[in-house]
Protein backbone atom coordinates (compact mmCIF):
# COMPACT_ATOMS: atom_id res chain seq x y z
CA UNK A 1 0.00 0.00 0.00
CA UNK A 2 1.86 2.95 -1.29
CA UNK A 3 -0.22 6.08 -1.25
CA UNK A 4 -0.72 9.60 -0.06
CA UNK A 5 -1.47 9.78 3.65
CA UNK A 6 -3.57 12.52 5.22
CA UNK A 7 -3.33 12.29 8.99
CA UNK A 8 -5.71 13.74 11.62
CA UNK A 9 -4.31 13.50 15.16
CA UNK A 10 -6.25 13.15 18.43
CA UNK A 11 -9.60 11.67 19.28
CA UNK A 12 -12.86 13.55 18.83
CA UNK A 13 -15.39 11.79 21.08
CA UNK A 14 -15.69 8.33 22.55
CA UNK A 15 -15.91 6.57 25.89
CA UNK A 16 -14.04 3.95 27.87
CA UNK A 17 -14.49 0.56 26.21
CA UNK A 18 -15.80 2.09 22.97
CA UNK A 19 -12.62 3.56 21.49
CA UNK A 20 -10.16 2.18 18.97
CA UNK A 21 -7.11 3.48 17.12
CA UNK A 22 -7.33 3.48 13.33
CA UNK A 23 -5.04 4.48 10.49
CA UNK A 24 -7.21 6.45 8.02
CA UNK A 25 -5.68 7.20 4.62
CA UNK A 26 -6.37 7.72 0.93
CA UNK A 27 -4.77 6.11 -2.12
CA UNK A 28 -6.41 8.46 -4.64
CA UNK A 29 -5.78 11.95 -3.22
CA UNK A 30 -8.91 11.99 -1.09
CA UNK A 31 -11.57 10.67 -3.47
CA UNK A 32 -11.99 7.56 -1.33
CA UNK A 33 -10.74 6.66 2.13
CA UNK A 34 -9.64 3.48 3.87
CA UNK A 35 -9.59 2.83 7.62
CA UNK A 36 -7.16 0.22 8.97
CA UNK A 37 -7.78 -1.03 12.50
CA UNK A 38 -4.70 -0.87 14.75
CA UNK A 39 -5.89 -1.63 18.27
CA UNK A 40 -8.84 -1.54 20.64
CA UNK A 41 -8.02 0.93 23.39
CA UNK A 42 -8.87 -0.38 26.84
CA UNK A 43 -9.57 3.15 28.11
CA UNK A 44 -10.29 6.49 26.53
CA UNK A 45 -10.24 9.39 29.00
CA UNK A 46 -8.53 9.77 32.36
CA UNK A 47 -9.13 12.64 34.80
CA UNK A 48 -7.28 13.82 37.89
CA UNK A 49 -9.85 16.27 39.26
CA UNK A 50 -10.26 18.81 36.43
CA UNK A 51 -7.18 17.65 34.51
CA UNK A 52 -8.28 15.17 31.80
CA UNK A 53 -6.41 13.34 29.06
CA UNK A 54 -7.62 11.29 26.09
CA UNK A 55 -5.67 8.70 24.06
CA UNK A 56 -3.93 11.41 22.01
CA UNK A 57 -3.39 9.30 18.86
CA UNK A 58 -0.54 10.71 16.76
CA UNK A 59 1.66 9.87 13.79
CA UNK A 60 5.38 10.35 13.16
CA UNK A 61 7.07 9.95 9.79
CA UNK A 62 10.48 9.97 8.16
CA UNK A 63 11.32 13.10 6.17
CA UNK A 64 10.54 11.32 2.89
CA UNK A 65 7.27 9.81 4.13
CA UNK A 66 8.39 6.22 3.56
CA UNK A 67 7.90 5.06 7.18
CA UNK A 68 5.11 5.92 9.62
CA UNK A 69 4.88 5.27 13.36
CA UNK A 70 1.49 5.56 15.08
CA UNK A 71 1.44 6.23 18.82
CA UNK A 72 -1.16 6.74 21.54
CA UNK A 73 -1.58 6.71 25.33
CA UNK A 74 -3.60 3.99 27.06
CA UNK A 75 -3.98 2.49 30.54
CA UNK A 76 -3.93 -1.28 30.08
CA UNK A 77 -3.63 -2.36 33.71
CA UNK A 78 -5.71 -4.82 35.72
CA UNK A 79 -8.54 -3.14 37.62
CA UNK A 80 -8.07 0.23 35.87
CA UNK A 81 -10.94 1.38 33.65
CA UNK A 82 -10.01 5.02 33.07
CA UNK A 83 -6.91 6.42 31.39
CA UNK A 84 -5.25 7.45 34.66
CA UNK A 85 -2.20 5.12 34.50
CA UNK A 86 -1.16 5.64 30.89
CA UNK A 87 1.70 4.15 28.92
CA UNK A 88 2.83 5.10 25.41
CA UNK A 89 2.02 2.49 22.76
CA UNK A 90 3.12 2.48 19.13
CA UNK A 91 3.13 0.56 15.85
CA UNK A 92 5.36 1.10 12.80
CA UNK A 93 4.39 0.86 9.13
CA UNK A 94 6.70 0.78 6.08
CA UNK A 95 4.93 2.30 3.06
CA UNK A 96 7.21 0.67 0.49
CA UNK A 97 7.37 -2.90 1.83
CA UNK A 98 3.78 -2.79 3.16
CA UNK A 99 4.92 -4.39 6.42
CA UNK A 100 3.90 -3.52 9.98
CA UNK A 101 5.46 -4.07 13.38
CA UNK A 102 3.67 -5.48 16.40
CA UNK A 103 2.08 -3.01 18.81
CA UNK A 104 4.75 -2.08 21.38
CA UNK A 105 4.46 -0.65 24.89
CA UNK A 106 7.17 2.02 24.84
CA UNK A 107 7.28 2.74 28.57
CA UNK A 108 6.63 -0.72 30.10
CA UNK A 109 8.66 -1.24 33.33
CA UNK A 110 10.56 2.04 32.80
CA UNK A 111 10.81 4.75 35.46
CA UNK A 112 7.78 6.45 33.85
CA UNK A 113 5.71 3.27 33.58
CA UNK A 114 1.99 4.12 34.03
CA UNK A 115 2.83 7.86 34.20
CA UNK A 116 3.00 9.09 30.59
CA UNK A 117 0.42 11.86 30.79
CA UNK A 118 -0.08 14.32 27.89
CA UNK A 119 2.45 12.38 25.77
CA UNK A 120 3.38 13.76 22.35
CA UNK A 121 5.56 12.20 19.66
CA UNK A 122 7.98 13.98 17.39
CA UNK A 123 6.45 14.54 13.92
CA UNK A 124 9.77 13.43 12.38
CA UNK A 125 11.50 10.08 12.90
CA UNK A 126 15.27 10.03 13.08
CA UNK A 127 16.81 7.48 10.74
CA UNK A 128 19.44 5.24 12.32
CA UNK A 129 21.60 2.45 10.89
CA UNK A 130 19.27 -0.31 12.09
CA UNK A 131 15.94 1.52 12.16
CA UNK A 132 14.22 4.65 13.41
CA UNK A 133 14.44 6.69 16.61
CA UNK A 134 11.13 8.10 17.94
CA UNK A 135 11.41 10.93 20.50
CA UNK A 136 8.50 11.38 22.95
CA UNK A 137 7.78 14.16 25.44
CA UNK A 138 5.36 13.83 28.36
CA UNK A 139 4.30 15.02 31.79
CA UNK A 140 4.56 12.89 34.91
CA UNK A 141 2.02 13.70 37.66
CA UNK A 142 3.51 12.66 41.03
CA UNK A 143 0.97 10.55 42.91
CA UNK A 144 -1.73 11.53 40.45
CA UNK A 145 -2.16 14.85 42.28
CA UNK A 146 -2.70 17.67 39.73
CA UNK A 147 -2.01 20.29 42.42
CA UNK A 148 1.64 19.24 42.65
CA UNK A 149 4.13 20.52 40.04
CA UNK A 150 4.34 18.17 37.06
CA UNK A 151 7.63 16.72 35.89
CA UNK A 152 8.41 17.09 32.20
CA UNK A 153 10.14 14.05 30.75
CA UNK A 154 11.76 13.26 27.41
CA UNK A 155 12.06 9.74 25.98
CA UNK A 156 15.07 10.15 23.73
CA UNK A 157 16.23 6.61 23.06
CA UNK A 158 13.23 4.55 21.91
CA UNK A 159 13.65 3.00 18.48
CA UNK A 160 11.98 0.56 16.10
CA UNK A 161 14.37 -1.59 14.08
CA UNK A 162 14.06 -2.82 10.49
CA UNK A 163 13.81 -6.42 11.73
CA UNK A 164 10.62 -5.52 13.65
CA UNK A 165 8.63 -5.12 10.40
CA UNK A 166 7.20 -8.61 10.07
CA UNK A 167 3.41 -8.30 9.80
CA UNK A 168 1.82 -8.40 6.33
CA UNK A 169 -0.51 -5.65 5.16
CA UNK A 170 -4.11 -6.64 5.89
CA UNK A 171 -5.23 -4.11 3.28
CA UNK A 172 -4.80 -6.73 0.56
CA UNK A 173 -8.05 -8.32 1.72
CA UNK A 174 -9.90 -5.00 1.76
CA UNK A 175 -8.94 -3.63 -1.65
CA UNK A 176 -9.56 -5.87 -4.64
CA UNK A 177 -8.29 -5.14 -8.15
CA UNK A 178 -9.72 -7.95 -10.30
CA UNK A 179 -9.20 -6.21 -13.66
CA UNK A 180 -5.96 -4.26 -13.17
CA UNK A 181 -2.44 -5.39 -12.26
CA UNK A 182 0.40 -2.85 -12.00
CA UNK A 183 4.10 -3.68 -11.77
CA UNK A 184 6.65 -1.59 -9.93
CA UNK A 185 8.08 1.23 -11.99
CA UNK A 186 11.45 0.78 -13.75
CA UNK A 187 13.93 2.26 -13.21
CA UNK A 188 13.18 3.39 -9.68
CA UNK A 189 14.91 5.68 -8.73
CA UNK A 190 14.46 7.37 -12.10
CA UNK A 191 15.97 10.41 -13.82
CA UNK A 192 14.18 10.66 -17.17
CA UNK A 193 11.99 7.99 -18.77
CA UNK A 194 10.17 5.48 -16.56
CA UNK A 195 8.44 2.30 -17.68
CA UNK A 196 5.35 0.84 -16.01
CA UNK A 197 3.99 -2.55 -17.05
CA UNK A 198 0.27 -3.11 -16.50
CA UNK A 199 -2.08 -5.98 -17.25
CA UNK A 200 -5.81 -5.62 -17.93
CA UNK A 201 -8.38 -8.39 -17.78
CA UNK A 202 -10.75 -6.46 -20.05
CA UNK A 203 -10.82 -3.38 -22.28
CA UNK A 204 -10.62 -0.26 -20.11
CA UNK A 205 -9.77 3.45 -20.27
CA UNK A 206 -6.40 4.04 -18.57
CA UNK A 207 -4.98 7.18 -16.94
CA UNK A 208 -1.76 7.94 -15.03
CA UNK A 209 -1.33 10.61 -12.36
CA UNK A 210 1.74 11.63 -10.35
CA UNK A 211 1.48 13.46 -7.03
CA UNK A 212 3.86 14.64 -4.33
CA UNK A 213 3.93 13.70 -0.64
CA UNK A 214 1.35 16.40 0.15
CA UNK A 215 -1.20 14.89 -2.22
CA UNK A 216 -0.82 17.63 -4.84
CA UNK A 217 -1.27 16.29 -8.37
CA UNK A 218 1.71 17.33 -10.53
CA UNK A 219 1.09 15.31 -13.68
CA UNK A 220 -1.91 13.70 -15.35
CA UNK A 221 -2.14 11.92 -18.69
CA UNK A 222 -5.02 10.06 -20.29
CA UNK A 223 -3.40 6.99 -21.89
CA UNK A 224 -6.61 6.06 -23.70
CA UNK A 225 -8.62 2.88 -24.14
CA UNK A 226 -6.48 -0.27 -23.92
CA UNK A 227 -7.55 -3.83 -24.61
CA UNK A 228 -7.11 -6.83 -22.36
CA UNK A 229 -3.56 -8.10 -21.95
CA UNK A 230 -0.19 -6.58 -21.06
CA UNK A 231 0.78 -2.97 -21.85
CA UNK A 232 3.76 -0.68 -21.20
CA UNK A 233 3.36 2.96 -20.15
CA UNK A 234 6.33 5.30 -20.58
CA UNK A 235 6.45 8.59 -18.68
CA UNK A 236 9.03 11.39 -18.69
CA UNK A 237 9.83 12.49 -15.11
CA UNK A 238 12.82 14.69 -15.95
CA UNK A 239 10.78 17.80 -15.08
CA UNK A 240 10.44 16.72 -11.42
CA UNK A 241 12.90 17.78 -8.75
CA UNK A 242 14.60 14.91 -6.85
CA UNK A 243 12.39 13.44 -4.18
CA UNK A 244 9.58 11.00 -3.34
CA UNK A 245 6.41 10.90 -5.44
CA UNK A 246 3.47 8.57 -6.01
CA UNK A 247 2.14 7.41 -9.36
CA UNK A 248 -1.45 6.25 -9.69
CA UNK A 249 -2.77 4.08 -12.51
CA UNK A 250 -6.54 4.25 -13.05
CA UNK A 251 -8.37 1.77 -15.26
CA UNK A 252 -12.14 2.18 -15.14
CA UNK A 253 -13.02 2.09 -11.43
CA UNK A 254 -9.78 0.28 -10.54
CA UNK A 255 -7.00 2.37 -8.95
CA UNK A 256 -3.50 1.35 -7.84
CA UNK A 257 -0.77 3.59 -6.40
CA UNK A 258 2.98 2.96 -6.12
CA UNK A 259 5.97 4.97 -4.91
CA UNK A 260 8.31 6.74 -7.35
CA UNK A 261 11.76 8.08 -6.47
CA UNK A 262 13.23 10.77 -8.73
CA UNK A 263 16.99 11.33 -8.56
Amino acid sequence: MSGVHFEQPYAINAGNGYGATFHVFSLDQGSTWIGRYITHNKTFRGCHDDLCMDNRSQVSTTADGSVLVFSWSDSDFEGVYENILPDIWCQGYDVETQLFTDVFNVTFLSDIWLETHMAVSSPILFVRENGFLIPFALQSIPGGDPVLPVQYRYVSDYSINYVDYILLNVLDNAVNHPYLSVSSIFPNPAREITIIAIELQQTMEVKIEISNLHGQMLYSEAIGVLGSGQHVIQTDVSMFTPGIYFYTISAGDQVQTRKLVVQ
